[in-house]
């Protein structure tokens, strides 16, 4: 399982749920997961956000699940 220490308050409810649109739009589209974390981090505005996203984009490179 993922543990990633970010404060809950940190991204808001709005901030989350524009970035996993971007993300499933991506995804549905057919874009590389890699890829698609990556362009939906550079799209927020939140560096909490965009921290959690480039780590779980380090894991999957890694091999991690």
């Amino acid at each position: 399982m993922l543990a990633v220490e970010v404060e809950p308050t940190q991204v808001t409810p709005t901030e989350l749920a524009s970035f996993t649109r971007q993300l499933g739009a991506m995804l549905d589209a057919g874009v590389n997961v890699l890829r698609a974390l990556r362009i939906a981090s550079q799209h927020t505005g939140n560096s909490a956000l965009v921290e959690v996203a480039r780590d779980v984009a380090r894991r999957l490179e890694d091999g991690r699940e």
